[in-house]
């Protein structure tokens, strides 16, 4: 066959016909899609719902349409699921809402109605599960955030962070362990962030502010320059110190937190993010892909 079938193109088609195959390989961001709905595990639906969920929260109603669609497709397929997802019809139902509403003559005031709220956040994320491969025990970091309780919030993330690398005496983590940080410990931890900010603070909020500036696991002086701006850490060309960070309940800066000040190292060509008073180096943080 293999000999054949060039053959029989050649013949009728002519030699011009390419016959290597090519490979398309696909973003990251779809690492998440569901390729056979039939054999959809209870938790790919789950992962899905998350990236839905997330999606809603970042506005990008289109994305989150269609996700929802593929968890219905999914949940159909799947014989241990219900034969309906109730969750994606009222999210389809509350995203064709949101949408008629952000097109509508009061579009300002449909904008603040979806301001985070600080103080007893109202989500539309659903309750997240405090899982952890290595037993550390996230209910204080959930309390914190519930509260609205953002400089002790990023204490104690730099805390159970060290914990689960297992660098507490060193109070920084290097590449190696971020790149090996466990991804459930990771997941529950921004997520946490981003349900009890309502969309506003997380490491995947940061990541995708870092990456739509072009940032990539490298360390390029200038897209840090520019996140640092973005997110607040910079004010007129200086970055500013962890004290001086705003942690106050009328932060509006997306992506301000988690994080504290910023230790550039040129020799290097590292940058570190001081998280909680500890240090964490940054691009290998913001390029997990399970972010």
């Amino acid at each position: 066959m293999s000999s054949r079938v060039p053959e029989l193109i050649w013949e009728h088609k002519g030699e011009k016909v390419q016959q290597t195959p090519i490979t398309i390989a696909e973003p990251d961001t779809k690492s998440h899609l569901i390729i056979l709905p039939q054999h959809a595990s209870k938790k790919d639906i789950s992962d899905l719902k998350n990236e839905a969920y997330k999606s809603e929260i970042y506005k990008d109603f289109d994305l989150a349409k269609q996700l929802w669609i593929r968890v219905l497709a999914a949940s159909r397929d799947s014989a241990s699921r219900d034969s309906i997802d109730r969750d994606a019809i009222h999210a389809i139902e509350r995203i064709a809402i949101a949408q008629h509403q952000l097109t509508s003559k009061d579009s300002d005031e449909t904008e603040k109605s979806y301001q985070p709220a600080h103080f007893n956040p109202i989500s539309i994320l659903p309750n997240v599960p405090l899982k952890s491969s290595r037993g550390i025990d996230y209910t204080k970091l959930r309390d914190l955030l519930a509260t609205g309780k953002w400089k002790e919030a990023d204490q104690e993330t730099a805390r159970v962070m060290l914990k689960v690398a297992g660098r507490e005496k060193e109070k920084w983590l290097d590449s190696s362990s971020i790149d090996n940080f466990p991804c459930e410990d990771l997941r529950t931890i921004d997520q946490l962030w981003v349900k009890y900010s309502n969309g506003l603070f997380g490491f995947s909020v940061q990541k995708r502010i870092y990456e739509s500036l072009g940032g990539t696991r490298e360390y390029d002086g200038k897209i840090w320059e520019a996140f640092g701006d973005r997110v607040g850490w910079r004010v007129n060309n200086n970055w500013l110190r962890y004290d001086d960070l705003k942690f106050n309940n009328k932060i509006k800066v997306k992506g301000h937190l988690p994080r504290g000040r910023v230790i550039l190292i040129r020799r290097l060509r590292l940058i570190r993010m001081v998280l909680g008073g500890y240090s964490v180096l940054g691009s290998p943080l913001l390029s997990r892909r399970d972010l």
